[in-house]
């Protein structure tokens, strides 16, 4: 008896010194919260929340895919984490052994056990830096006077974009230093390195470019909407989106805003479809070209289909026309077309999205009848 109350006497005081040191600090402590910043010195291990931004908006983290590991940024709302950013796409890492790293000299660094470290900043580097996730997508690498005051920015994200354009990101060209702003596709969705499909800015018009080669073009940016994309503006979007176009002796880019608290990103997928996946309370808009070939016509036309539609059901009737234009170039309507099949898996592909994003809005007043009516269409592609 007496030895059972020593026992659990000497547990009590066991267990008070332990809270006590780590009260005091003496013992480490690991905080479920994730910061915003890595500092000098600090190895954030593999996983999918390292850094999350002050607000809560962004996560970086590594994800890991088919094709290797990654690092990456992503909407911390979005459940399928779909990927704005990827620091290493062209250079996947095998397993999770792997760690985001600011070393003693401001190297921004993935470190991973199956060969040399991959550095962000390469020759950017100063030693009194940290590396900090904004609330805007931007990752920056910053360096810090004696009193904390910045000192100059080293590096960030929005000088390297992948496939996504957030607002405030550039795409154009930085005349002093040669860098060139622009988003190029994945492959696929397994294989985040640069695809077929790239999208830029020339000065007065957004271009997307098949290997090289023109695709499509907005159409000139005047009065604050593109010529080939009227819908696309300020006046007509719920008032969500503001462009930007601004050309000098330092820079030419185009840029664009929405107000806070409206969630926005403009996407390249891999078949050339540029949308605003996010953006659910203003406008959804999508670009994608084919060839159709007409009876008694040996010439091939080139055909856009460019269409935006408001969750208020306003231009319904425009999914409707996307559904029949993807039926209409399936591969069994055209057995002699090469490019049946690519044509209408990119259709197929934006009629999926489109009706999974009509299930998601059924429930929601705005959406009324006309989406259920468009849901419930039956078209086998």
């Amino acid at each position: 008896m007496v030895e059972m109350e020593s026992s659990m006497c000497l547990s009590s005081a066991i267990l008070s010194l332990c809270l006590s040191c780590m009260w005091l600090g003496v013992l480490p402590y690991i905080s479920s919260a994730p910061t915003d910043t890595i500092k000098p010195g600090e190895e954030l291990q593999f996983s999918e929340k390292l850094l999350v931004s002050a607000k809560g908006t962004f996560t970086l983290g590594f994800f890991s895919l088919e094709s290797g590991s990654y690092l990456g940024i992503w909407f911390t709302i979005d459940a399928q984490k779909e990927k704005v950013w990827v620091a290493n796409r062209d250079k996947p890492i095998s397993g999770t052994d792997a760690n985001l790293t600011l070393d003693a000299d401001g190297k921004l660094m993935i470190m991973h056990s199956g060969g040399d470290p991959i550095v962000l900043n390469s020759n950017q580097a100063a030693r009194n830096s940290t590396a900090t996730l904004l609330d805007s997508g931007n990752f920056v690498l910053e360096e810090f006077n004696s009193d904390r005051s910045v000192k100059e920015k080293l590096w960030e994200s929005f000088d390297n974009p992948t496939d996504t354009l957030l607002p405030g990101m550039k795409l154009g060209i930085n005349l002093k230093t040669g860098q060139n702003w622009s988003l190029a596709s994945w492959i696929n969705e397994q294989v985040p390195a640069p695809g077929t499909f790239t999208l830029e800015w020339n000065g007065t018009q957004l271009v997307m470019k098949r290997r090289g080669g023109t695709y499509w073009s907005s159409g000139t940016l005047k009065n604050r909407s593109f010529e080939f994309i009227p819908w696309l503006s300020f006046d007509t979007c719920n008032n969500i989106y503001s462009f930007n176009s601004v050309a000098n002796e330092n820079e030419i880019y185009f840029s664009y805003s929405v107000p806070d608290g409206v969630v926005s990103e403009w996407a390249l997928n891999s078949r050339g479809g540029l949308s605003d996946t996010k953006a659910i309370t203003g406008c959804r808009f999508w670009s994608t070209k084919f060839t159709q070939t007409y009876a008694g016509d040996a010439n091939r036309e080139a055909l856009y289909v460019l269409s935006s539609s408001r969750v208020t059901g306003n231009s319904w009737w425009i999914w409707v026309i996307i559904a029949g234009v993807a039926k209409q170039v399936h591969p069994d309507k055209n057995p002699s077309d090469p490019l049946a099949v690519e044509r209408s898996q990119t259709y197929n592909e934006e009629w999926q999205r489109l009706r999974r994003w009509a299930a998601t809005q059924l429930h929601t007043a705005s959406f009324g009848l006309a989406s259920l009516f468009f849901f419930s269409l039956s078209f086998h592609i």
